[in-house]
C-alpha cells in the first residue's frame, strides 16, 4: 500500500484547552503590549491585552444571556474588529461559534445556521435588515447582539453586552471530542452541511502551520493583510488564531476594494498578504497597482482556489521577483490546510508539501481500492488531527467522506511528486469555486427550479480567469412560454447570496442530459461549452 507521510516532525497537539486559551497563551509569549489587529477605517491598534480583556466581557455577557458549552451562536458579521473578539468569547466558554456570510438572505440562513439551532445570533443592522425576521424563522434564537447601538427593543447592543466585570464561568474542555465551530461546507454532495471543527482540530492546523511557515517570520515581525472573509475557514484559522498566536499583527478591511487594499498595503508597510485567486489577478494586471508604493510586500499566499502558473509568473515579473508567490491546499473538514508551500521552497504550480502529523493516500478516481504512486494523480485522502468530527447530525454523510480508516476524501484530483510536492489537478466533486467561495450547483438549481416558468436545469462551472469559475445555468422552460435569459438572471439575484449568482449567463436548451440512473451530467455540458457547442 502506498501511503504519504509528512517529512516534518511530529507535533505534540494539546487536547485539554479552547482554542482561546491557546491563542492567549501564545499571545502572552508574544507580549501583550505587542499590537494584534489594526482598523484602517477607524486608523486604531489593538494590543493582546486589550483584545483578552474585551474577549472576557464577551464570554461573561454571553454567560449572562444563558449561553453556556455546546450551545451556537450565529455569527452573520464582515471583516469587523469585533470579530475577533466575538469569536473567541464564544469559544472560550465551550459555546460553539457557527459562521455565515452577512450577504446571505433568510433562506440561506436557515439552510445553514438554523439548522443547528443557534441560541444567539450576532449581526449587524444592515444584515438583518435584508435577512428579515429571524427570532420568527428560526425560534431556537433567543437574543440577537448587534454590532453599534441598539436598533430596537428586540436586540442587544455590543457595548451592552461587554459591560460587566469580565468573569466568565470557566469550563472544563475536551479538545479531541468538544466542537469549537460550526462552519458550512457543501462537502461533495453539493447542500450545505455544518462541520463540527474541534478544538484540537483547530489548535492543531494552526499549529501545522505555524511549524511549518511562521516560524520564519517571527524574527521579522511581519505585518500581514487581510481581506479574507473570517467567516469562511481560510480567513478565520489564519486570522483568528494563526496569526495572533505567531505574533503577527493584521490589518483587516470589511470588504474588498481595490485601492483601499493597496492604500493599506502602502501606508501600513504590510510585508504578506494571504489572498485567494482573483486578488492575485488583480495584483499581476491591475494599473492602480502602479499607483501605489508596495516595496514593504515581500510574500503573498494564494488559497482556498487553484492559481494558474501564469498568474504566478505574471506577479515575479511585475515585482521583479522581489515578492514571493505561494500556494497552500485544504477545505473546511480539514480546519483547512493540507498541503503548503514551505518558505524558500518554492515549485511553480504546485501546492506545496504535506504539512506535519497528516497521512496522504491517492486512490484511482474509478477504482477506489486502488491505491496509486508517485506522479499519478488520482483522489486526495487525508488523515490527521485536523480531520473533522463530522458533519453535524449527519453520520451518513460524515460516512460518505470519511473511510473505515479514517480518511477523509476531498474530492479533488492531485498527485504527489518524487520531491513531496502536490499538484491539484482536477476537481473530482462538482462544485463551483467563485473567488474562493463554494456555490453548489444542486442548491442552486433547487432554486431554479422554483421558478413557474422552469422544468428542469441543470448549473456548471465555466473557467474565468478572474474569478476561477463561473455559475452558468442551462434551463429548460415549459412548452409554449417564454422567457428571457436575463429575466431569469434577475429573477434569481435576490435569492442568493452575491458570489452565487450567474455570471457565467443562463442558456435555453430542450433537454438536460442525464444518465441512465437520472444524474444529471454536468461533464457533458462543460465538455460542450468548452467545445464552444452549448
Amino acid at each position: 500500500m502506498t501511503y504519504y507521510y509528512s517529512r516534518s516532525p511530529e507535533l505534540a497537539i494539546p487536547t485539554n484547552i479552547s482554542v482561546t486559551q491557546f491563542v492567549i497563551e501564545q499571545m502572552r509569549k508574544n507580549g501583550l503590549s505587542s499590537k494584534v489587529l489594526i482598523d484602517p477605517t477607524q486608523n486604531k491598534e489593538y494590543t493582546g491585552a486589550e483584545m483578552i480583556y474585551y474577549i472576557e466581557r464577551v464570554a461573561k455577557g454571553l454567560s449572562m444571556l444563558g449561553v453556556k458549552k455546546g450551545d451556537r451562536v450565529g455569527v452573520i458579521l464582515p471583516n469587523v474588529p469585533e470579530y475577533f473578539i466575538i469569536f473567541h468569547g464564544i469559544l472560550i466558554i465551550g459555546a460553539i461559534a457557527t459562521t455565515v456570510s452577512p450577504d446571505y438572505n433568510m433562506e440561506e440562513v436557515k439552510k445553514t445556521i438554523g439548522m443547528v439551532d443557534p441560541v444567539v445570533v450576532i449581526s449587524t443592522h444592515e444584515a438583518l435588515q435584508k435577512i428579515g425576521n429571524l427570532k420568527k424563522e428560526i425560534p431556537s434564537i433567543k437574543n440577537i447582539v448587534t454590532i453599534g447601538d441598539e436598533s430596537d427593543s428586540n436586540t442587544i447592543s455590543i457595548s451592552k453586552l461587554i459591560d460587566n466585570d469580565g468573569s466568565y464561568p470557566k469550563v472544563k474542555i475536551n479538545g479531541l471530542e468538544d466542537v469549537a465551530v460550526l462552519p458550512f461546507s457543501s462537502g461533495t454532495t453539493g447542500l450545505p452541511k455544518g462541520v463540527e471543527l474541534t478544538h484540537s482540530n483547530l489548535i492543531a492546523n494552526a499549529m501545522q502551520v505555524q511549524n511549518a511557515e511562521f516560524q520564519f517570520y517571527l524574527a521579522t515581525k511581519d505585518a500581514v493583510m487581510s481581506v479574507l472573509p473570517m467567516y469562511h475557514i481560510y480567513g478565520m484559522v489564519f486570522f483568528l488564531i494563526v496569526c495572533p498566536s505567531a505574533g503577527l499583527k493584521f490589518v483587516s478591511l470589511p470588504k474588498f476594494n481595490v485601492d483601499e487594499f493597496l492604500r493599506c498595503i502602502q501606508d501600513f508597510k504590510l510585508t504578506v498578504s494571504f489572498i485567494a485567486p482573483p486578488v492575485a489577478v488583480l495584483l499581476a494586471k491591475h494599473p492602480a497597482v502602479a499607483k501605489y508604493d508596495l516595496s514593504s510586500l515581500r510574500m503573498l499566499f494564494s488559497g482556498a482556489a487553484p492559481l494558474s502558473s501564469t498568474i504566478e509568473n505574471a506577479i515575479r515579473e511585475r515585482f521583479k521577483g522581489k515578492v514571493t508567490m505561494k500556494q497552500g491546499y485544504g477545505l473546511t473538514e480539514a480546519s483547512p490546510t493540507i498541503f503548503l508551500t514551505v518558505f524558500n521552497m518554492t515549485k511553480t504550480g504546485s501546492v506545496g508539501t504535506l504539512l506535519p502529523n497528516q497521512v496522504i493516500k491517492i486512490i484511482d478516481t474509478t477504482d477506489p481500492t486502488k491505491l496509486l504512486g508517485i506522479g499519478e494523480a488520482g483522489e486526495l485522502c487525508v488523515k490527521g488531527p485536523n480531520v473533522m468530527k463530522g458533519y453535524y447530525k449527519n453520520p451518513k454523510a460524515t460516512a460518505e467522506v470519511i473511510d473505515q480508516d479514517g480518511f477523509l476524501h476531498t474530492g479533488d484530483v492531485g498527485y504527489i511528486d518524487e520531491d513531496g510536492y502536490c499538484f491539484i489537478t482536477d476537481r473530482f466533486k462538482e462544485l463551483i469555486k467563485y473567488k474562493g467561495f463554494q456555490v453548489p450547483p444542486a442548491e442552486l438549481e433547487g432554486t431554479l427550479l422554483q421558478h413557474p416558468l422552469i422544468i428542469d436545469c441543470a448549473v456548471i462551472g465555466v473557467p474565468d480567469e478572474t474569478c476561477g469559475e463561473l455559475p452558468r445555468a442551462y434551463v429548460v422552460i415549459k412548452p409554449n412560454s417564454q422567457i428571457s435569459p436575463s429575466e431569469i438572471q434577475q429573477w434569481l439575484e435576490p435569492k442568493v447570496a452575491h458570489y452565487k449568482r450567474l455570471r457565467g449567463g443562463v442558456v435555453l436548451i430542450d433537454v438536460i442530459p442525464k444518465s441512465a440512473a437520472g444524474k444529471i451530467l454536468r461533464k457533458d455540458l462543460k465538455s460542450k461549452f468548452l467545445s464552444s457547442k452549448l
